[in-house]
């Protein structure tokens, strides 16, 4: 039930329960004024004394027309107050729409708000009542945020500038080594574990750049297929897959019409399909396939070989840093614990949602289901 019904029904239960006094009132003295009980009593007395006189008749005839005009002003009041009552419950029906009416500017501003739309404010007009010391304090709250999400952004930025900088040197400082025809086996060895690591960092960042971002909000939408995401990031993963000895089985990538960030959903298809790849089972016949379609809405879903996951596993692999065993490989392998958070990140950031499934055979299945377009 709605605040503004309630509010109706309140008016017209007021309007009711003050109206059916005052009748009640109003009927009581119209008792007393007519004299009903004295003229009863006059006619008792006349019967004793001279039923058939005159007199008699006369009191018995005012009597019965005082009771009719007394219940016609009872119908009357009754029907009086019924029609002022649904008069009132439609009188207080606008009302409240009126009253509600900053309220409803609030939810709407509330429901508005991301990223994109924290420059928008209220500036409610009117008295300085409750609902203007609301929309003042949601237009406050509006200032804190936008604040908090520049600050954010430039911090991400410097932080990605910053990180970047020592990294590219690095980098480059390696590559001489390894390009250098004098070095020695050593220094060029040297040379590929520190570019190894500088790769290594510079995924790190970028996974903890998405991950920032896709929790905070989406700043871009626009309507895609998630069969043809899905169908790019197979593409992408193949040469990795082959290497790795992983298969990757044909299945069915049905249209998935949805509507969303492009780059944060291909992130969300990388990160899922390179799961499928790590944590397999290569020396055992090892695969992966991939389905679309709608059920009745988007979805993806990624299944893989690999070793059995217990069931209460999987909720923990969601938290960012938090990664599977993988059979035959230690982990100190590639992989810092950020994919499958990723993939939740991104999926609310969607307002969809995420379930994994442990097969009795081993590995995960992982299906993410998002909203229509």
């Amino acid at each position: 039930m709605t605040i503004r019904l309630r509010l109706t029904l309140l008016y017209a239960g007021l309007f009711f329960l003050a109206g059916s006094a005052l009748l009640i009132g109003m009927y009581r003295l119209t008792l007393q004024a007519l004299d009903l009980p004295q003229i009863q009593a006059r006619i008792e007395r006349q019967r004793a004394e001279d039923p058939d006189g005159p007199q008699y008749r006369v009191l018995q005839a005012q009597l019965d027309e005082r009771h009719h005009a007394l219940q016609i002003v009872r119908n009357q009041m009754w029907r009086a107050l019924a029609v002022v009552t649904v008069a009132a419950a439609l009188l207080g029906w606008l009302v409240a729409w009126r009253a509600l009416r900053p309220v409803r500017r609030i939810a709407e501003a509330a429901q508005r708000a991301s990223a994109a739309t924290l420059s928008e404010r209220l500036d409610l007009r009117g008295p300085p009542d409750e609902l203007h010391a609301l929309a003042a304090t949601f237009d406050a709250m509006l200032d804190r945020l936008q604040t908090a999400f520049e600050t954010q952004r430039r911090f991400a930025g410097d932080v990605s500038h910053e990180l970047r900088t020592p990294l590219a040197t690095m980098r480059a400082a390696a590559e001489l080594s390894i390009a250098n025809p004098n070095a020695s086996s050593s220094e060029r060895e040297l040379g590929e574990a520190v570019r190894a690591g500088v790769d290594r960092s510079e995924q790190l960042i970028d996974r903890l750049l998405v991950l920032a971002r896709s929790e905070s909000t989406l700043l871009d939408r626009a309507p895609l297929d998630l069969a043809d995401i899905a169908g790019e990031s197979l593409a992408h993963a193949a040469r990795a897959a082959g290497m790795a000895g992983i298969t990757i089985e044909d299945a069915p990538l049905d249209p998935a019409p949805a509507l969303g960030d492009p780059m944060l959903l291909e992130r969300l298809c990388d990160n899922l399909i390179e799961n499928a790849i790590r944590y397999n089972r290569p020396d055992r016949g090892g695969w992966l396939r991939v389905t679309t379609g709608m059920h009745p809405t988007p979805t993806v879903c990624v299944e893989n070989s690999g070793p059995i996951i217990p069931r209460g596993d999987v909720d923990r692999l969601f938290a960012p840093f938090q990664r599977g065993s993988r059979a035959g490989a230690p982990l100190s392998q590639p992989g810092a614990g950020l994919g499958l958070a990723i993939v939740r990140a991104v999926t609310d950031a969607h307002g969809g949602s995420v379930t994994a499934e442990p097969r009795v055979e081993g590995g995960l299945s992982v299906l993410v289901t998002l909203p229509g377009p």
